[in-house]
């Protein structure tokens, strides 16, 4: 599960790996020593798209092409 570091705790922690997945986030600054994470994955995690961007997207190419072809 990719998260920011403002969401790093235990508690969350221990819930996604309760769930069987791994927690790729950074650590809070609190800790006193760093949780190692995939850096590369977590790099990446904006080529994850929300449903709300993809709609955008879509809606924006329909909107562009309706003038067009009127």
């Amino acid at each position: 599960m990719l998260a920011d570091k403002g969401y790093d705790s235990d508690w969350f922690r221990t819930v996604i790996a309760a769930a069987g997945a791994e927690a790729v986030m950074p650590s809070n600054r609190a800790r006193s020593r760093a949780i190692p994470y995939d850096k590369i994955v977590y790099k990446d995690r904006n080529l994850v798209v929300s449903p709300g961007v993809e709609y955008s997207l879509i809606v924006g190419i329909e909107n562009s092409l309706a003038g067009t072809f009127a």
